[in-house]
C-alpha cells in the first residue's frame, strides 16, 4: 500500500498504532536513561543528585523545544512540498536551520554563564574539581 494512500484512506487509530510506538519507545528510553543516571549519581553524591533534579527539567524543555520547532517545520515544509512549492519549503529549512541555531545559542551560552556564575557548584569538601571528588569519594 502506498504511504498516500494509507494515510488517506486508513482509520486514524491504525494510523496511530503504526507511528506512536517508535516515539513512545525513544520517550521510554530517554526516562529509562535519566533513572539510571540518578540512581548512579545518587550513590556517589547527594549535590550531584541535587544537580541532576536541577538540570532534568531544564534537558527536557530544551528536547520539547527542539523537537516541536523540527515537527513544525518538517510539517509546513511537507505540506508545501505536497502543492509543489519547492522555494518556499526550502525558505522554511532555512528557518528551521536558524531557529535550532537561536535555541542553541539560548540554551548552550545561558546555561553555562548560569553555571559558571550562580548556579556554581559550590563545594563543602574542598575539591574543586571533578577528578577530586572522583578520586575522594569513591
Amino acid at each position: 500500500m502506498d504511504t498516500t494512500e494509507f494515510f488517506g484512506t486508513e482509520k486514524i487509530s491504525k494510523i496511530l498504532l503504526k507511528l506512536a510506538p517508535p516515539v513512545m519507545l525513544a520517550q521510554l528510553i530517554q526516562a529509562l536513561y535519566n533513572i539510571v543516571d540518578s540512581l548512579f549519581i545518587g550513590r556517589c553524591s547527594d549535590t550531584g543528585l541535587t544537580a541532576l533534579s536541577i538540570i532534568y527539567p531544564l534537558q527536557l524543555l530544551m528536547i520539547a523545544l527542539a523537537v516541536g520547532t523540527g515537527v513544525g517545520i518538517n510539517t509546513v515544509m511537507a505540506a508545501k512540498l505536497g502543492v509543489g512549492k519547492k522555494e518556499e519549503a526550502e525558505e522554511y529549512a532555512g528557518v528551521g536551520t536558524l531557529l535550532a541555531i537561536i535555541m542553541w545559542f539560548v540554551f548552550g551560552k545561558h546555561l553555562d554563564k548560569g553555571a559558571s556564575g550562580k548556579w556554581k557548584y559550590e563545594n563543602t569538601d574542598g575539591c574543586t574539581d571533578s577528578w577530586c571528588r572522583y578520586k575522594y569519594h569513591t
